[in-house]
Parts: C-alpha cells; sequence; structure tokens
C-alpha cells in the first residue's frame, strides 16, 4: 500500500502489480501522508487509513481495503495551527479493547486519537503541548514516548483512550526530529537527533549509550528501524534511510 507521489492512493500485490479499484484519485484532494493498515472493523481484514487534504483542510479517511470505499471520514480540527500535520499517523491499541485506534500529531504539538465504530470516527484530544512533538507508544507498557524538536525533552506519559498521563520527564542530550523506536527487551530508545546524529539513551535515566551518537552522512528522512536485517550476525540492526537514496545499517552487537 502507497500513496504516490502526485497523491493517489495505491495497492499492489506481492509480485508487485497493481490491484483493482486503485489507484484511488479522489477529486480536489491529494493524500499526504503514507497509509495505515489498520483492522477498524475488527473482521480480521485490513482497512487503509490515510490523510488527505483539499483547500488547506486535512481529513483522515479509511477505505475498505479490498473494495476502495470509503468506510468514514472525518476532518482535522479546523485551527490553522491544526490545518497541517507533523508526522504519518499510526495505529495503536489504547485500551487493549477492540480495535485500534489511530494517533495523528500536528503541528501545535496536538495529539489526536481517532476510534471508528459503526462508520464513524470519534476523536479524542489527547495532549496539546505547544510545539511540533513526535510520538511513540509501547502497548505492552502501556506508556507513551514523546519527543521535541526544538527541546531537549522526553516524556514519558501512561496511556488511556482520553487521557494520558505525565509519569516523567527526562533530560536529552538534542531535540529529536522523529518519532523514537523503543527496544521492547529493555529501556532503551533510539532517535535521530537534530544535529543529523543518531542516537540511542535510557528512557529512564537519559543516560546516552556506549557507542552513541553516531554521526549519519546524510540526513535522516524518517525514523530509524529496528530489526534483524543480516541472518550472518546475532542481534538486531538499526536501519535508518538518508535523503541521498543510500540507507544506512549500523549492527548494535
Amino acid at each position: 500500500v502507497a500513496v504516490s507521489s502526485e497523491g493517489s492512493l495505491a495497492v499492489f500485490s506481492y509480485s508487485g502489480n497493481l490491484l483493482a479499484p486503485y489507484p484511488i484519485i479522489p477529486t480536489e484532494t491529494l493524500f499526504i501522508s503514507s497509509p495505515v493498515l489498520i483492522d477498524l472493523t475488527a473482521d480480521g481484514l485490513s482497512e487503509i487509513a490515510v490523510l488527505g487534504e483539499a483547500n488547506g483542510i486535512v481529513t483522515l479517511y479509511a477505505y475498505s481495503g479490498a473494495a476502495g470505499t470509503v468506510l468514514a471520514s472525518v476532518q482535522l480540527p479546523a485551527a490553522p495551527a491544526d490545518s497541517e500535520t507533523y508526522f504519518d499517523p499510526f495505529a495503536a491499541n489504547l485500551d487493549n479493547v477492540g480495535p485500534e485506534e489511530i494517533i495523528v500529531t500536528t503541528t501545535n504539538g496536538t495529539i489526536l486519537s481517532f476510534s471508528y465504530q459503526n462508520g464513524t470516527f470519534t476523536s479524542s484530544s489527547l495532549l496539546t503541548l505547544g510545539q511540533p512533538v513526535s510520538v511513540a507508544i509501547s502497548e505492552t507498557r502501556r506508556m507513551a514516548y514523546v519527543t521535541y524538536q526544538q527541546t531537549n525533552r522526553l516524556e514519558v506519559y501512561s496511556v488511556g483512550p482520553q487521557n494520558w498521563t505525565l509519569l516523567r520527564t527526562v533530560t536529552l542530550s538534542e531535540g529529536i526530529i522523529y518519532p523514537l523506536v523503543l527496544n521492547p527487551e529493555n529501556d532503551i530508545a533510539y532517535g535521530i537527533g537534530r544535529t543529523r546524529r543518531l542516537i540511542a539513551f535510557n528512557t529512564v535515566s537519559g543516560q546516552v549509550q556506549s557507542g552513541f551518537p553516531v554521526r549519519l552522512w546524510a540526513e535522516a528522512v524518517g525514523a530509524p528501524l529496528l530489526t534483524d536485517s543480516d541472518n550472518s550476525n546475532p542481534g538486531n540492526e538499526l536501519v535508518v534511510p538518508l535523503s541521498n537514496g543510500e540507507t544506512s545499517v549500523l549492527s548494535l552487537y
């Protein structure tokens, strides 16, 4: 599933064939985010959630994956600061009950949650922080990790479907420009700093991990990915997409 540079929504088979009825090119609307695969209807099949923009207004759409029809849509708040999103939306289960919610952050640091039921989106404003932020959620720990681009700070919240509660604030060595990647085995998180460095730190103490930060040879164009990309070596690697078209791969062992 992908959004093209022209703003259309496309679905491809594993062999690379475009599937009907895609691509979808709505009249006067451009899709502006990466799509999210999410089972909104709890039927075991994935729907597609994506943000579209028309005349300065951003709308969240949910499409039936197979039929390509709109199941629901809702406009983001109309205030000027909320009319643009800052990062791609993502799916998370905030209450461990029923389908996942869709999380969207806006340019003024508002974190919104959208839940789907019977053809309608219901929105909740979880936090308003006053400046651009990025969010990563650990569903197993029931925590949200909020970082700031302009401030050297991590805020850790306990999460719920309607309200988040601040648990602690951690001072970082620099601001983080993309959502953190969380290591599920410990308290370590990985992020891209605003000085073009890959940083690893403890989310409790803020202590930078040995061997970090690592200078990247080009600007990162997305959050790092924690994955086992090299079967010949034990453990995981960090994969970082770069602006020059290359990919940086760093072994953690």
